[in-house]
């Protein structure tokens, strides 16, 4: 059993990484992104590469027709599903594998992945054609001042919250044992109680976490909704390019980073949102950004 001057150690671990964010108003962010993979069986090879011929002959698809399920085969069946009226999966599901005349995915079970030099080519408009038909609109950054009030409301949430998470720690970490205390304590054989003290603790700063997590989700919130309602730039210049390249090295964008947000980046916004298992909303949102590695903090700070 561990004994109370171990104990306080763990203390000391748990507590000052958590103050300093406290006192910073920002929270460590998560590294790396966990992908929810989709339920059911995977459709067939031979399926897949029948749906790459079909979508290549469309230009949404620039690879070979592996078989393989690529990110790369996952955007173009996501770009053909939303100009087809169909739900935007980027799956192969059997609606999809319908629209593209392919009829059962059952039927193409045991089937090899045989290359063909022609595939019939679907209804629909090409990639190029995709984007000559969507105009993304000159979105400007908000003028100095603009989001005066927002930025207030905001920081005010922050600060609430950073109070909340500190008075939180502080109060569980008075309830801990101190140096001399503890080998005190430690001779008495008061391990026990001092285990369940650091039960506590650590409940605490989950609950500090959670606060600080909470309250910066609702302050990128509203000045996400500040700057839609305003017909503003969704985010500052930073991040709109961190989030493109983000997207651009997952083979998610037919545009390219233009440094503008238009209908295909929101598609794949929509698309990798739902492949984290967050809301697939299209918007840029503080969860995205942090699961994708991206510091969101030129969104607090002023123009």
């Amino acid at each position: 059993m561990a004994t109370l001057a171990g104990v306080n150690r763990l203390h000391v671990a748990i507590f000052l990484p958590l103050l300093a964010a406290c006192a910073g108003g920002k929270a460590r962010l998560p590294a790396g992104v966990t992908v929810v993979r989709p339920q059911g069986p995977p459709p067939p090879p031979a399926a897949v590469a029948e749906a790459q011929r079909r979508l290549s002959a469309m230009q949404l698809y620039l690879g070979p027709p592996s078989g393989e399920l690529t990110p790369a085969v996952r955007v173009a069946l996501a770009q053909y599903q939303r100009t087809h009226g169909l739900e935007v999966t980027g799956l192969l599901d059997e609606e999809t594998a319908s629209s593209l005349g392919m009829g059962p995915l059952g039927q193409w079970e045991g089937r090899s992945v045989e290359a063909r030099p022609e595939a019939p080519r679907p209804e629909g408009p090409t990639a190029a054609e995709i984007l000559e038909m969507e105009a993304v609109p000159e979105r400007p950054q908000p003028p100095p001042g603009a989001l005066a009030e927002a930025r207030a409301s905001a920081a005010r949430i922050l600060a609430s919250g950073t109070a909340s998470a500190g008075t939180e720690v502080q109060a569980t970490a008075a309830l801990l044992p101190g140096p001399d205390e503890a080998r005190t304590a430690a001779g008495e054989g008061e391990q026990v109680a001092a285990l369940v003290d650091l039960y506590g603790a650590e409940q605490a700063a989950d609950r500090a976490q959670a606060t600080l997590a909470s309250a910066r989700r609702e302050a990128f919130g509203l000045l996400l909704a500040a700057r839609q309602a305003g017909g503003w730039a969704l985010l500052p210049p930073q991040l709109i390019a961190a989030l493109e390249e983000a997207l651009r090295r997952r083979s998610l964008l037919l545009r390219g980073a233009d440094g503008r947000l238009g209908a295909d980046d929101v598609a794949a916004i929509r698309w990798v949102q739902r492949s984290l298992g967050l809301e697939p909303t299209g918007l840029p949102t503080l969860p995205l950004l942090e699961r994708l590695g991206i510091d969101p903090g030129p969104m607090f700070a002023a123009p």
